[in-house]
């Protein structure tokens, strides 16, 4: 019973239309979803990006203002402690390198030129301490907090889509009972005019031209019928009073 009402149910006009939402939503709300989050990402990852080249500027006017350069050291350790960076270290014109004692241990320097290279989920950059100098310091900023964001705007993104997707589909099944209310009054009116009461008029009360003009041809119909009835039953009675 449940499957016959199922396919007198997808064979119907709000069937089909609910059908006709699902299949445009179903290709057209995924490519809109991943294209929002793609744009939404970037601007992430972008303001990002910026944001650690502009501390990391403010970080190289610090350095050249450092009165004693055997300070530089200490220093590296007070930017990872203070939270600034997520790693940082040092290196010298001889190409020795002093890390920072508080850097994570799996911490490895690679200078990258987009936010999520290298898979280690740091953004790496290089700052020259004097121009023509060898020595360097390298700190690292974490993305993990940008990354968390993303997902959390994909989660947050599909749920949206979702909710979106249900709604639509509540809507267009209220329009499609609304739209066909009128078509199971001309569908009832005709089965009582079937079964004999061809008296009765196609009457309903519909603001759609397409079935308002349906419903006079009916009520055309039917009174070409009655016509056409009324005159085959005077033939009759006239054949019988010459018959009699």
């Amino acid at each position: 019973m449940t499957l016959r009402r199922l396919r007198q149910f997808v064979r119907s006009y709000t069937g089909r239309l609910l059908l006709g939402t699902l299949a445009v939503h179903a290709v057209l709300a995924p490519l809109l979803h991943a294209g929002i989050l793609h744009i939404a990402a970037s601007g992430d990852m972008e303001r990002f990006v910026k944001d650690a080249h502009a501390r990391s500027d403010l970080v190289s006017r610090m350095l050249h203002q450092l009165p004693d350069s055997g300070r530089i050291e200490q220093w590296v350790d007070d930017l990872v402690l203070s939270e600034q960076v997520a790693y940082a270290d040092y290196v010298s014109a001889a190409g020795d390198v002093t890390a920072s004692a508080f850097n994570a241990r799996e911490a490895v320097f690679q200078e990258d030129m987009a936010f999520g290279e290298h898979g280690d989920h740091m953004y790496y950059v290089s700052i020259p301490l004097r121009v023509g100098s060898a020595a360097a310091l390298r700190i690292g900023f974490d993305e993990a907090e940008v990354d968390k964001h993303i997902r959390d705007s994909y989660g947050q993104s599909l749920l949206f889509t979702g909710g979106y997707v249900l709604l639509t589909l509540a809507i267009i099944a209220f329009v499609g009972h609304l739209l066909t209310r009128s078509v199971r009054q001309l569908r009832d009116i005709s089965r009582r005019i079937a079964s004999g009461q061809i008296d009765e008029q196609m009457a309903i009360d519909t603001s759609v031209s397409e079935i308002s003009d349906l419903a006079q041809d009916l009520e055309c119909m039917r009174r070409t019928m009655l016509s056409r009835e009324h005159d085959i039953a005077l033939r009759e009675a006239r054949q019988r009073s010459v018959l009699e």
